[in-house]
């Protein structure tokens, strides 16, 4: 069992209290499933995936990505998420969706 601690709320209004707290449960639950999970705080996962990078290789007209090593560790935690290590080279760089729409935004 987790004790929420929540900071000082300077809403005015119940309804917006309300959303506060609820907010701040939610946070936890997202914070804490992965925890459970894979038996890992947020600070052991950024350690563990400290050392893994993607490298832009360009050669000649040819580009890929290639990624550096992964620790045993780092993929036993991906691995107890169902999350699969990308293979060590690859020809499309995926951004994330979010980011996707940011670019469009600028555009």
């Amino acid at each position: 069992m987790y004790t929420l601690k929540l900071r000082p709320c300077h809403n005015r209004t119940e309804q917006r209290i309300r959303s506060a707290v609820i907010l701040s449960i939610l946070h936890a639950n997202c914070a804490l499933y992965p925890e459970i999970k894979t038996g890992l705080n947020i600070e052991k996962k950024r350690a563990l995936a400290a050392d893994v990078y993607a490298h832009k290789i360009e050669q000649g007209a040819k580009r890929h990505w290639q990624r550096g090593k992964v620790n045993a560790a780092y993929q036993k935690a991906l691995a107890s998420r169902g999350i699969e290590i990308p293979p060590v080279v690859w020809e499309a760089w995926i951004e994330s969706a979010s980011k996707l729409n940011n670019k469009r935004r600028r555009a």
